[in-house]
Formats: C-alpha cells, structure tokens, sequence
C-alpha cells in the first residue's frame, strides 16, 4: 500500500477530563496539583491547556518583556511548588522554590541571559524582573509535564476562549451539567468534564484609544504603545498604582535614563510626566530595611504555632487582631 495514499490523522475530539483556561501561575499551580494527586494505574486523565499567551509565563510574566519591570514581591516570597509548611493530602516538594530555582541556575547559565544575569547576584530580598519569573514558571511547567509521565495526559492550546457553555444535564441529575463546551477564538470547539478558569488579572474596561489627543487604555504596560509618546511631550497617567511605576520605568530606564546614588540622570528621550491619584498622594514606599524589624509582641511564633494546630481559623476573628495590635505597636514605636 503507497504510504502516501494514508489519511492524516484527524483532531482529536473525544471529550477530556478538564480544560484549564490560563496557563500563567494560576493554571500552572493547578496542573501541578492534577500531576501529583494523579495514582499511578488509574486512566490516564487528559488535560487542555489554553492561553494566547506562552505557557508557563502567560501574559503577565511573558519573557519578552523589557527587564526593568521588577515584581512587586521578593524573591524568597514566590513559589508555584508546595513545601513541607503547607497541609495537603497530597505530596508536597515537588519542585523548587523561586529562591531555590535561582540558586540552581546560578554559575550554570540559563537560555534566557537576563534569568542567569539575575542570579548570579540574587538575594532572598531583591525583587527580579518579571521575566525571570516567567523563566521559572516555565520551567516549573516544563518540570510538571515530565512528571506527570502517564498518569495526565497534557496538551497546550495556543488560543483565547471565547465562551464556556454548559452542556444539557440527563434527566434527573438534579441540573449538573454534563460538561462543557469551550469555544475558542480559532473556531475551534473543545469538550471537557470540567473546567477551570485560571485568567488571573483582567483588564479594566475603557474606551477605545484616540488619535488627538493620543489616548491609552488601560492593560498591560508591554501592551501599550508607548513609542507613539514623543520627548519632552505632556504625558498624564491616571493612577499612582503599580502599573503607573511599571510605564514611568519603560519611559524612563527604558529609553536610556539612568537613576544613580545622586539622582536620575535622564538620555533626553523622556516625556514630562504627571502623575494623578484619587488619594491625592503617592504611595507608601514598601518597608524593607536589612536588619531593621517592626516589634512583634501579640502574633508571635508562639501563638502563631497555636493558631496553625487549630482545625479550623477565622481569619477575622482568630488572626487580624494579633496582627493589627503588632502594625499598631510598630506605629507608636516609631513615632
């Protein structure tokens, strides 16, 4: 028989066990406790993952994005891997922490220059670029997939969903549905018994840009076309949050200024910049002095050991007192 009379193969489109829609942190996080809940022997489940973005990274920490967007948490507070501290009825330390995943790469180069850049010097207190942690969540999921072995059948979908559909429950099912269509922006048609949304952040609804005067809405700051912004031109950001940091630091750092012991030295190519806030005043630089600590008196570890043997907490009622007498302490204290 001429081996080129055979048919491709079609799609496949036998429904699967789950749909994970997001494969940022989120969807990673949730693969990982499929792979390591998952009993060898069983059938192996078949899992979807889809995102427009690459998977691991997604859209957030995507790794073509500019190095002078730094997270907003420190290297040692980052993990997609459970440890020992955490109580699950599944297996924990199953891969490294961001801090341990730095050390690893350290003197032993990394694809991406910036990741191994990074880690040469890296601190538990620094704060890394962005995307040297879409580095790690890739290789987390990289890591995740070899894992998984048999047991979890996983596919990526390079696409966007569009809609979830429930499908029609069998009478008396009491309304559960008997699973769900996931409609991608490519046309195509996914059916799953379950789904999980892991979209993470959402833009905030806006109007459409203008042409005059040049008008931005709001996203992802790599998403904004921020070269369309002229020197020395009035530039007027509404918001004082983090994403107004991330745009003064592309417009700035990232059109050749440097910020120094003695001040910013600025390349000429930046714009004049103002800043508004509904607060009416910046935000409060992050407390974080090497050797310096704010007085602990009514969370200590003792009592913090007493809460974590409890079955059940309320985080109102059992934690946020303790807490709020310490931050109220430190106030006085340093008064």
């Amino acid at each position: 028989m001429n081996d080129s009379a055979v048919p491709a193969p079609g799609p496949d489109r036998r429904p699967v066990d789950a749909v994970v829609v997001g494969a940022g942190p989120r969807g990673v996080s949730v693969l990982e406790r499929l792979v390591a809940r998952a009993v060898p022997g069983d059938r192996p489940l078949r899992t979807v993952l889809v995102d427009p973005y690459p998977p691991g990274a997604g859209r957030v920490w995507r790794r073509d994005q500019p190095p002078q967007l730094l997270m907003n948490t420190m290297v040692a507070d980052n993990t997609v891997f459970p440890d020992g501290s955490v109580r699950l009825d599944a297996p924990v330390d199953t891969g490294p922490t961001f801090s341990e995943w730095l050390r690893g790469i350290d003197g032993k180069g990394h694809p991406d220059s910036t990741a191994g850049e990074f880690a040469a010097h890296a601190d538990d207190r620094d704060y890394a670029p962005r995307r040297v942690y879409g580095a790690y969540l890739t290789d987390a999921l990289d890591r995740i997939r070899a894992a998984a072995g048999d047991r979890i059948r996983i596919a990526v979908r390079t696409a966007a969903v569009v809609r979830v559909i429930p499908l029609t429950a069998p009478a008396g099912s009491a309304g559960t549905p008997a699973g769900y269509q996931v409609v991608l922006d490519d046309g195509d048609r996914l059916e799953a018994r379950a789904v999980v949304l892991a979209t993470g952040h959402l833009d905030a609804p806006a109007a459409p840009p203008r042409r005059e005067p040049l008008h931005l809405p709001g996203g992802h700051p790599t998403d904004y076309a921020l070269d369309a912004i002229a020197p020395r031109a009035q530039v007027l950001l509404r918001g004082g949050g983090l994403n107004a940091f991330d745009v003064l630091a592309l417009l700035t750092l990232g059109r050749g200024g440097r910020f120094g012991e003695h001040g910013y030295t600025p390349s000429g190519r930046e714009p004049r910049i103002w800043i508004t806030s509904r607060r009416g005043v910046p935000f409060h630089a992050r407390v974080d002095t090497p050797g310096v600590g704010a007085p602990v008196a009514f969370l200590t570890p003792g009592r913090v050991a007493a809460l974590a043997a409890r079955e059940r907490l309320d985080f109102r009622a059992d934690v946020l007192p303790w807490l709020v007498a310490d931050l109220e302490l430190a106030w006085y204290d340093g008064c």
